[in-house]
């Protein structure tokens, strides 16, 4: 088994595949990053049912059944519930396959050159169930104000150990893991790399980086490798790479993991408040105030109740999300409806 699959999240690679957010409940309030997703797409479908529970079934038979075609998919998970689906993105065929109550969606214009269809899903099996509608927000809305309290500690923690020349020696050293790339066109793409559930925090920062040859994992104190993500993106960019920025769900200004898929390369940061840890085959950075395992920070103390303080407040959260959570609802969606869409799906495609 590959040693850099990510324990707990059960996803591989090794297809091309990727698991991953476009938009998340963060400390600053609902982003979403699909409004950039879409300015790359030429077809978008937006599939209408009798719930979030049958449209996320219907995603994810339609994936395994394009995968089967040879086709390189993104599943794009739903904030506040991971094992949930709310679109796929087929960058080969430049489309995407969205539930239409997406709330990523919302006051996001289409560009115009995007063709939109609405697809019905069939209601066989369907049963209608109590609307949780406004017990629903209520959760969102407590979980949010509870990740806003997590993402001032996190502030305040990052401000705490943020010492003077910490942004010169972070130049230093991603301008020189940035050396080995050469120059060609770049597109850069930001997402999610995990969120708060009724499960507690979840991330995929490990299955997003399995497929590349080399990575570097940044340790050192609260926030002090964030300097160094940021100049590691300038480097990229300015040598025209593409690359993928995944943000954090405490504060979505900070960058957590950067990859550079053509080269397959990415820089993982061990500082961003996240429960990270450095996998076989890492090249480890260790950043002023890093004093070994064991040991980790000068002020292991401050850092030890500030993270404490932070894990309650992300699972006080995650509670928040759990007590409204909908019950699933069985589903009518066959695989003789995933065939017909695939059927349609393609063939519209290829003659727009």
């Amino acid at each position: 088994m590959d040693a850099r699959r990510r324990k707990g999240t059960g996803f591989s690679m090794g297809n091309g595949n990727k698991h991953l957010f476009a938009s998340a409940l963060t400390g600053k309030g609902f982003h979403s990053f699909w409004g950039e997703v879409l300015a790359d797409l030429q077809h978008l479908y937006l599939l209408r049912g009798p719930s979030p529970g049958d449209k996320s079934v219907f995603l994810r038979l339609l994936g395994h059944a394009l995968t089967e075609r040879g086709y390189r998919i993104n599943y794009c998970h739903r904030p506040g519930s991971h094992l949930a689906l709310e679109g796929l993105v087929v960058m080969p065929l430049r489309a995407a396959i969205l539930d239409r109550s997406c709330t990523g969606l919302y006051g996001i214009s289409a560009p115009p050159y995007l063709r939109v269809v609405e697809i019905d899903l069939p209601r066989q099996g369907y049963r209608q169930k109590p609307d949780y509608g406004e017990d629903e927000l209520q959760g969102r809305l407590e979980a949010m104000r509870l990740l806003e309290e997590a993402a001032r500690i996190w502030e305040d923690t990052c401000a705490f150990f943020r010492l003077p020349g910490a942004e010169r020696a972070s130049h230093w050293l991603g301008s020189g893991w940035i050396n080995e790339l050469l120059e060609k066109p770049s597109r850069l793409k930001h997402f999610f790399a995990g969120t708060v559930t009724a499960e507690g925090p979840v991330d995929f920062i490990d299955h997003l980086t399995s497929g590349c040859r080399k990575r570097y994992f940044i340790r050192g104190a609260p926030g002090t490798g964030g300097p160094m993500v940021q100049d590691a993106l300038f480097q990229g960019l300015s040598r025209h790479w593409d690359v993928e920025a995944y943000h954090s769900y405490i504060d979505p200004e900070y960058m957590v993991a950067l990859i550079f898929p053509e080269i397959g390369l990415a820089i993982v940061d061990g500082t961003c408040g996240f429960a990270l840890s450095p996998l076989p085959g890492d090249i480890v950075c260790d950043l002023p105030g890093y004093q070994g395992e064991g040991r980790a920070f000068a002020h292991a103390a401050r850092t030890t109740g500030k993270q404490a303080e932070l894990d309650d407040l992300l699972k006080a959260a995650g509670r928040a999300l759990s007590r409204f959570q909908k019950s699933a609802v069985p589903t009518g969606v066959s695989g003789q409806d995933v065939a017909a869409f695939v059927s349609r799906f393609l063939k519209e495609i290829a003659n727009p």
